[in-house]
């Protein structure tokens, strides 16, 4: 067997520096602890990642709540999934359900009269006081969906907000104590 595990790897490190017996280690992982030993003793503290670069990193993963994964929803129900393509051109409803460890989020996308936007309503269940939505935009831009004291509200995004590709949004959902819930990218159209 070709691999190594931490605890072998360990003790070849141990090994190469004299402080346990080689007797006991194989010849790869001998020759991996050598590689790793050179590699640490030419680290020095010019090479060392820069100050700035590792705040930004740190910043980057500081904004991401405790258990990210356990916050993204997964859809439950989607009124589109029977429907047949051509039906869906014609502006039904689209109602959704997403549901997260810590609470569900049922969104519904309707045209605007007038065809130049799609109205999102949403509607929060679970979590603390202060509950606010956000709503990722595909272009980078979030805008902020208020919600009243049922955890419902509703928000117009533009027709033609996205140069890039199809429009997509993602819905952010907070309460006091951080992020609450976060669906995937959800087309409008």
């Amino acid at each position: 067997m070709r691999g190594t595990s931490a605890n072998r790897l360990h003790q070849a490190v141990l090994a190469a520096r004299g402080d346990a017996p080689v007797e006991d280690t194989s010849e790869f992982d001998m020759s991996l602890a050598h590689m790793l030993i050179e590699a640490r003793s030419l680290e020095t503290e010019e090479a060392r990642c820069p100050d700035r670069a590792r705040r930004r990193a740190h910043a980057l993963f500081e904004r991401m709540p405790d258990g990210i994964w356990e916050t993204v929803a997964r859809l439950v129900f989607d009124s589109w999934s029977q429907l047949a393509p051509a039906a869906r051109s014609l502006g039904t409803e689209r109602l959704m359900v997403y549901e997260s460890g810590v609470g569900s989020l049922d969104l519904q996308l309707s045209r605007e009269d007038d065809g130049d936007g799609t109205v999102l309503a949403i509607a929060v269940q679970g979590g603390g006081d202060e509950l606010q939505a956000e709503v990722e935009l595909d272009g980078g831009e979030a805008e902020l969906l208020t919600l009243d004291e049922h955890g419902t509200g509703s928000l117009t995004v533009p027709q033609g907000f996205s140069s890039h590709g199809p429009e997509q949004v993602v819905v952010v959902v907070r309460d006091a104590d951080g992020e609450l819930l976060r669906t995937p990218a959800v087309p409008l159209r």
